[in-house]
């Protein structure tokens, strides 16, 4: 047993890395129609550990306990509501006779059951846009406030697409399997972008009291890593993105000072990135050039290593950098390509140039929500000596901010 003092630090641990493992393993076994069951569960059984672990200490296995107390919630829940129809018992023992035989016991890294859970949420018969909702909230555990703004939504259409999503897998009952061996390819986009967002909500967290929440970034690297020894091994976007995740992570730990607040990529100490991290990196993206064209992840690998490989934030190839944006911009048409490559912009020829492109961005409603844009609207006006217009938008960005950390971040830069 561990000491009476852990409890805290640990439930926040196990809301953050086991609740993904307790909610997938349950649905594993009770099947996604019961995915609001399942959640309620796992809350009730962190709860009980608050509760429990605060007077006995944490036991030996505290994920098996916190799983084993769930399905017991989830069994009872079950139970409950058969008590108006006693004749149907046997509907109830059936169920739990199949959720037994169906305990994950394969080592094939596609049964790994988050992996599982994503192909699931990439059915398509759900919307892209509402299985990246309910799997942002189901392995993420991420709320509809942090989910909107990851997502660029207002939190009420967070809770709508979740709803919705979630009454499409009750009403068509589809199982939580994978699909047959001709359809993984075909989800196999999808649950990249998936995974590409879990690490983004770790590594530009807006919830909590923390910018980083290294636990994201780290699942998503494992997630990865099973694809990487799957049968996806011969895909060059599962390389790709290993890469563009390997050389971001590679930065984690020089992101913030110790006091906790955000260092830009100009202030940041070099020699405290992961140099085993950006090796893999390059490794990675080498392996990704030669298996397949190119894709998304491999331009945004490219940028992520033009910044590993500059000695010094003055020595990055900023005009290499605005290639690949444009060759970005020009695949995807994305938003935030387009903020992005504003900044490439700002950064190579001056603000000058860059405020009739980001003037041509301010009204897309992408960013209605989001305090990206007007945050780089106001670095642009400081840097161009229009303070009045600068301290507007550093304090429309505060307004947006998505948690406290971040606000006094862009407080500080207001004032400064």
């Amino acid at each position: 047993m561990g000491s009476p003092d852990e409890p805290k630090v640990l439930v926040e641990h196990f809301f953050r890395q086991q609740w993904t493992m307790a909610i997938a393993g349950l649905a594993a076994q009770f099947g996604p129609a019961r995915l609001d069951d399942i959640e309620s569960a796992v809350s009730g059984a962190m709860v009980k550990a608050v509760e429990r672990w605060a007077i006995s200490g944490v036991p030996d296995n505290p994920g098996g306990w916190i799983y084993q107390i769930a399905r017991n919630i989830l069994r009872d829940g079950m139970r409950r509501q058969q008590t108006q129809a006693t004749n149907e018992r046997h509907v109830v023992d059936a169920l739990y006779a199949e959720a037994d035989r169906n305990e994950p016991v394969s080592s094939d890294p596609l049964n790994d059951d988050v992996l599982k859970l994503m192909f699931v949420c990439c059915d398509p018969g759900i919307s892209l846009r509402d299985g990246i909702v309910l799997t942002l909230r189901v392995v993420c555990g991420l709320g509809f406030e942090e989910i909107a703004s990851g997502l660029c939504m207002a939190s009420e259409a967070v809770r709508k697409s979740l709803f919705r999503c979630k009454q499409d897998l009750a009403k068509r009952g589809i199982p939580l399997d994978l699909p047959p061996p001709g359809e993984l390819g075909e989800r196999l986009g999808d649950v990249l972008q998936i995974v590409y967002l879990v690490f983004n909500a770790g590594y530009y967290a807006t919830g909590g009291k923390s910018l980083i929440r290294d636990d994201l970034c780290r699942e998503a690297e494992r997630l990865m890593h099973l694809l990487q020894h799957s049968q996806f091994a011969s895909d060059g976007r599962v390389w790709a993105l290993s890469a563009l995740l390997a050389f971001q992570a590679s930065r984690l730990s020089a992101r913030v000072d110790p006091s906790g607040r955000l260092l830009l990529l100009s202030e940041q100490d070099r020699g405290e990135w992961d140099r085993e991290s950006i090796d893999r990196g390059f490794s990675y993206l080498r392996r990704s050039m030669a298996q397949s064209q190119g894709s998304q992840y491999h331009l945004e690998a490219a940028i992520a290593a033009c910044h590993a490989s500059a000695d010094c934030y003055q020595a990055t190839d900023w005009q290499r950098i605005l290639g690949y944006y444009d060759a970005l911009l020009e695949m995807t048409g994305s938003p935030v390509v387009r903020l992005n490559r504003a900044v490439a912009v700002m950064e190579l020829r001056g603000a000058a140039d860059a405020l009739p492109v980001l003037g041509e961005i301010e009204g897309d409603p992408h960013f209605r929500h989001s305090f990206l844009l007007p945050s780089v609207m106001a670095e642009c006006h400081r840097r161009l000596g229009n303070q009045v217009q600068a301290t507007a938008y550093w304090a429309k960005a505060v307004a947006l901010a998505p948690n406290r950390v971040a606000a006094e971040f862009l407080t500080e830069r207001m004032d400064s």
